[in-house]
């Protein structure tokens, strides 16, 4: 049993470093296996210096997004192997300046093949595994930037400890609160679009054929809505999803999708699809932690110039 593996997100960074020795371990045998003196853990500023030429300690840092020491460290162990070289910046004698030197340089240009072959051979297994890992690191390392695992777990801890929304079904009353929730986030992000003012202005055009709009509501506000068409066929669209800026991160979406995923099941829906843009990724995550899936495209042509992303959900799949 793999432990590691069965705590799931709580062991991320462990799983990290567990994948990341085993690749280090793999690239130190093809050194070897190549007749070749070169540590793993050297290449990034190794491979920054033969692409750049000469840096100070200070933009190697930046550039690679580590710590001066942990420059300093493999500055120090390159320059006893008398791969680099480092001197006093003429311009400001405080500045170490760190080159490749002749050796250096000469190894460079052994190891690019040998780096070539390793690309294809990681790219291969990226691929064989679904090929989209560098986009999901990409993507938490630029979230991680904005708010940290810390501030995520203070901020979740406080919405617990606040009042859970009330989804509550469309009535009159509501259609400025439709019209105002969805304006928010499209003119956020987009434009209004021709199929936006349709929906918006004629909520009738949704309640009328079997379809139906839900609202999130705090202390007599609304915070959120979302909508569920009837498309026909036994199929039914997410739609119109939006929860008001100050209330988000309380799972105000995750209840508002929940509730138009219910009411298609009460409905004998087959498939419940969606359209979304790729920039929308918290929305998307959470389409996907409700069990959508993404596709290349639906069965009916899109009417927003936005969409560029289509999901769908197999309610036939799911009841099995």
């Amino acid at each position: 049993m793999d432990h590691i593996r069965l705590l799931g997100s709580l062991a991320m960074s462990s799983r990290l470093k567990r994948l990341s020795e085993k690749f280090f371990q793999d690239v130190q045998e093809i050194y070897e296996m190549c007749d070749i003196d070169f540590e793993p853990k050297w290449f990034p500023l190794f491979h920054l210096l033969k692409v750049e030429g000469r840096l100070s300690i200070t933009e190697i840092a930046n550039q690679l997004g580590i710590t001066h020491p942990a420059v300093n460290m493999t500055v120090n162990e390159l320059e006893k192997k008398g791969l680099v070289s480092s001197a006093p910046d003429k311009l400001d004698k405080r500045r170490r300046m760190i080159s490749l030197t002749a050796k250096g340089k000469r190894l460079g240009e052994e190891l690019e093949p040998i780096w070539q072959e390793i690309r294809a051979a990681v790219d291969d297994l990226i691929n064989e595994a679904g090929g989209r890992i560098l986009q999901e690191i990409e993507a938490i390392e630029e979230k991680y930037s904005s708010k940290t695992v810390r501030q995520r777990m203070l901020q979740l801890k406080a919405a617990k400890q606040m009042p859970r929304a009330e989804i509550v079904p469309f009535a009159p009353e509501y259609k400025g609160d439709f019209v105002r929730l969805n304006k928010a986030w499209i003119e956020k992000f987009f434009k209004m679009e021709d199929a936006d003012l349709r929906i918006l202005e004629n909520t009738d055009s949704i309640l009328n054929v079997g379809g139906a709009i839900f609202f999130a509501k705090i202390d007599g506000k609304g915070v959120g809505t979302c909508a569920i068409l009837n498309m026909g066929n036994g199929v039914f669209e997410l739609a119109k999803m939006g929860v008001d800026e100050e209330y988000q991160g309380r799972g105000i979406g995750k209840d508002l999708v929940s509730a138009c995923i219910d009411y298609a099941k009460r409905c004998n829906a087959n498939v419940i699809t969606l359209e979304t843009n790729s920039a929308l990724k918290p929305a998307i995550a959470l389409y996907k932690k409700l069990g959508f899936v993404q596709v290349d495209k639906l069965d009916h042509e899109t009417e927003y110039d936005r969409a560029d992303t289509f999901m769908k959900m197999d309610l036939t799949a799911v009841a099995k």
